[in-house]
């Protein structure tokens, strides 16, 4: 049952990261308001945290509960997986950072 609530938690993760996406597409404009900014701001805090749940999930998933974590290491679909998903992480850096400077600045 574990391993459900799991898998289920990383499932819900990888949705709300696509869904927050979209969301913040639809948002973003050429020029913001300071509201818009604080919105956008509280959107990225979600993708975050979202984020933050698919690495949890997923973390589980490979070393806890399921498969052995060798069918995953050898698994080459399962790395590229990974690194995708270190790079789309690394890349929401520099927008986050942004995104909190302009809202906690005057």
């Amino acid at each position: 049952m574990f391993e459900v609530v799991i898998r289920y938690f990383h499932f819900i993760g990888i949705f709300a990261l696509f869904s927050v996406l979209v969301v913040e597409h639809m948002l973003i404009k050429r020029r913001l308001t300071a509201e818009e900014m604080h919105r956008l701001a509280r959107w990225d805090a979600v993708y975050g945290i979202a984020a933050v749940v698919v690495l949890l999930a997923g973390l589980a998933l490979w070393f806890l509960v399921g498969k052995p974590a060798d069918f995953y290491t050898a698994n080459p679909v399962f790395h590229a997986k990974v690194t995708l998903f270190l790079i789309v992480a690394a890349l929401s850096v520099f927008p986050t950072v942004f995104l909190q400077a302009q809202t906690h600045h005057p």
